[in-house]
């Protein structure tokens, strides 16, 4: 009796080359989807496939093709394009696929008929590639908007891109920075903080932001906070940053202001307050909000004919000039006869100094600021600044800050001057006192009142 081997079954020729598309897509850096010709069925689908659009390998083989995309083609139209495409051929073009989960995203699909039997797509999601051209789109427009400050940068920290705002808020053209390193145009002291802070950065691919000082082509620092992010090439490959530049200098400094002008004003309402004290207190102040090295407060007697200085800072020379025969042609004296804030850099003040024939109790400074002092109308002093270094020291935000201040002063400077009447001259006590806004008591020797100005009336 013999036995029969039962017959090895054959590997058919679709089996065979199955299995060699199979490895193929495996090894496919893309999403690769193969599927018949005849009825658009999914027969091999590789694991990128599986993990992009959110199906098993066995729910990828119930599907067809027309599954995957947004706004499935008709049928018929994918038989024509079959028929008419020879086998070999690679087919390109955009469109819009859909997740298991609903979410879409765009992609560039590749096509080649392989056989009579498959087709072969390798897909490449482009989101990446769009969000970066759509970014790029973004700072093209950015760039032309005066209003906007963005730069670019390499993953050298190299500038690439300087737009119309950069222009506009640092003073310097893009010819004059593209290629140099950002790190530049940071104050020197914070310049490894910002070093650390962007490498940090393209390392952890983070959006941040931070504030830090930038110099200006004049050399005026700038307050800034710059809020920076990691650029992509259309493959996805972080190739540098962007970054976003706003001037907040002027916000700090209008909270500033504010808190020393309510200081100030907090400190002129005191009941009893001393001329010298407070003129140190606002010099103190203002200290905060800008440089107050050569610093000064004169009051001009009329009747006297004599100046009063509460405070001096710097200005050397300035009250021997105001003493001698040449007092009515400062600088201080222009502002006391005009009535009116003068503010002018170096090369103004040259030509004002020539004009009025001022004598100069120093020399010319980068930049003067003064402000009148005045009671009822009348100029009877100046509160002035001024800077032998800076020619951008000082702002119109300035300039606003003391005349605010000057009338504060002239209220504590008036009612001194009240005062000091009624210590010499008791008959005009009453017609001063009422000039006062403030409440005014004179008491005799055994403090017992003798006369309230109309104010008090309102307060006690």
């Amino acid at each position: 009796m013999s036995y029969k081997m039962p017959k090895k079954q054959g590997l058919t020729k679709d089996k065979i080359e199955l299995d060699a598309f199979r490895t193929y897509m495996n090894n496919s850096p893309d999403i690769a989807l193969l599927s018949r010709i005849d009825n658009f069925q999914f027969v091999a689908v590789n694991d990128l496939a599986c993990k992009e659009y959110g199906y098993t390998r066995k729910q990828f083989l119930a599907l067809q093709i027309f599954d995957l995309e947004v706004t499935p083609q008709l049928e018929e139209e994918v038989k024509v394009f079959y028929d008419r495409t020879r086998i070999g051929k690679v087919m390109t073009y955009q469109g819009i696929n859909k997740r298991k989960d609903g979410s879409q995203f765009p992609v560039e699909v590749r096509f080649s008929k392989i056989s009579s039997t498959y087709g072969l797509a390798h897909v490449r999601n482009t989101s990446e590639r769009v969000r970066s051209i759509e970014r790029n789109r973004f700072l093209a427009q950015m760039s032309e908007d005066a209003s906007v400050a963005m730069l670019g940068l390499d993953l050298k920290f190299n500038l690439t891109h300087w737009s119309k705002g950069c222009e506009s808020l640092l003073g310097y053209s893009r010819k004059e920075v593209l290629a140099e390193q950002i790190i530049n145009l940071v104050l020197s002291n914070e310049r490894p903080k910002i070093n650390r802070f962007l490498v940090q950065l393209v390392k952890e691919r983070e959006f941040r932001s931070r504030d830090t000082v930038l110099i200006h082509k004049s050399g005026k620092q700038i307050v800034v906070n710059a809020t920076y992010w990691v650029t992509k090439d259309e493959n996805g490959v972080v190739n540098g940053l962007a970054g976003l530049i706003r001037d907040n200098s002027k916000e700090k400094m209008a909270k500033k202001m504010q808190d020393v002008l309510l200081n100030i004003a907090q400190a002129s309402s005191r009941r009893i307050i001393d001329t010298k004290w407070f003129s140190n207190f606002v010099f103190k102040e203002l200290g905060t909000i800008m440089d107050v090295d050569n610093f000064y407060i004169i009051l001009y007697d009329k009747v006297s004919k004599s100046y009063k200085y509460p405070i001096v800072r710097g200005c050397k020379g300035l009250k021997k000039a105001l003493q001698s025969d040449v007092k009515k042609r400062t600088l201080a004296n222009r502002v006391m006869h005009t009535g009116k804030p003068l503010f002018e850099q170096k090369s103004e003040l040259l030509k004002h100094i020539k004009i009025h024939n001022i004598h100069m109790e120093t020399e010319v400074p980068e930049v003067y600021l003064g402000v009148p002092l005045k009671s009822e109308g009348k100029v009877i002093g100046v509160l002035a600044v001024q800077s032998f270094k800076d020619p951008f020291a000082y702002s119109i935000r300035n300039m606003i800050a003391l005349e605010l201040v000057s009338n504060l002063i002239s209220n504590i400077l008036t009612r001194d001057l009240i005062i000091d009447e009624l210590m010499t001259s008791e008959e005009h006590y009453r017609s001063l006192s009422e000039k006062s806004a403030d409440v005014i008591s004179v008491l005799d020797k055994h403090w017992v009142i003798q006369y309230e100005s109309l104010p008090s009336k309102h307060v006690f």
